[in-house]
C-alpha cells in the first residue's frame, strides 16, 4: 500500500491498526517476526516432551526425581515440561469419609424429622449446639498423582 503512495494515516484507517504498528512495520520492511535472542532450547524439545508424556500416562504416580535421573535432565526442566508444556499439575490423593447405607438411611430419617419440626414456630425457640468431637485422619501418601 505504501509503495502505491498511500499515506500512513490512510493505511492505519483501512487496516484498523495503531499508527506505531504501521510505522515500525514499514521501517523493518517485513511483517515477519524478528529472530529471537538468547540460548536455543536443548532439553525441553518435542522428543523429551513425548517421552515424559508416555511415562506419566503409563504411571501417573511416578516420582519427578526418578524421571529426572532416568532422562538425565534437571528438575527445573522437567517441571517446565510437565506443568507448562503438558499442562499437568501434581496433587495429593485424599481419603474421603465414606457413609455406609445404614448411616445414609439414619441421616435421611433425622433430616426429615428436623424438617417436620421446623414447620411450626417452636423451632425458633430451640438452641442447637454441635459439641460432637471427631477426627478425620488422613493416610499419608508421599506419591503425587497427575
Amino acid at each position: 500500500m505504501r509503495r502505491r503512495g498511500t499515506a500512513l494515516s490512510e493505511i492505519c484507517r483501512r487496516l484498523k491498526v495503531n499508527r506505531k504498528l504501521v510505522y515500525w512495520t514499514l521501517k523493518r520492511g517485513t511483517t515477519d517476526d524478528l529472530p529471537r535472542t538468547g540460548r536455543p532450547v536443548t532439553v525441553t524439545t518435542a522428543r523429551v516432551k513425548k517421552i515424559v508424556k508416555k511415562r506419566l500416562e503409563r504411571n501417573p504416580c511416578r516420582s519427578m526425581r526418578k524421571i529426572t535421573t532416568e532422562l538425565g535432565v534437571s528438575q527445573k526442566s522437567l517441571h517446565r515440561i510437565v506443568e507448562d508444556k503438558l499442562g499437568m499439575r501434581a496433587y495429593k490423593l485424599l481419603k474421603l469419609h465414606g457413609l455406609s447405607e445404614n448411616q445414609r438411611a439414619v441421616r435421611v430419617k433425622k433430616c426429615r424429622a428436623l424438617l417436620e419440626r421446623a414447620v411450626g414456630d417452636g423451632y425458633m425457640r430451640r438452641l442447637f449446639t454441635d459439641e460432637k468431637l471427631f477426627t478425620i485422619e488422613q493416610v499419608y501418601n508421599p506419591q503425587n498423582d497427575r
